[in-house]
């Protein structure tokens, strides 16, 4: 059995960008196993470290880890720090309520693209 301690490489099941939310893909039998964004209001396992191409090793920063995240918003309103994010399309995060909330900003954005400091919840 192998350990990780907050980090754990897949492979990516389509284009990954960098600061997403990752899920594991349907019916994965990879070794890795593979990921794909979260869609909105859908659960996760992690944050994506970097952007990679289908088919490429990817870092995932496991949602279990200590500490803040950094993920791409998109935004509905002004987020404000303390702001409830969910998840949104793509893998972002987003103020607009879709599922459960799944971090509290720590930082304030007014623009979609940003990458904002979070705190899981």
């Amino acid at each position: 059995m192998s350990w990780n301690e907050g980090k754990k490489t897949f492979k990516a099941g389509a284009a990954i960008e960098a600061r997403r939310r990752v899920k594991l893909s349907a019916g994965t039998t990879t070794t890795p196993p593979e990921v794909e964004h979260a869609g909105a209001g859908e659960d996760y396992i992690g944050v994506s470290e970097y952007a990679v191409e289908t088919g490429e090793d990817i870092a995932v920063r496991l949602k279990s880890a200590e500490g803040t995240f950094e993920v791409e918003c998109t935004v509905g309103t002004a987020i404000a720090v303390g702001a409830s994010l969910y998840g949104a399309a793509n893998g972002m995060v987003s103020d607009t309520v879709s599922g459960s909330a799944q971090f509290t900003a720590l930082q304030a954005a007014v623009a979609s693209n940003e990458h904002i400091e979070v705190l899981p919840v």
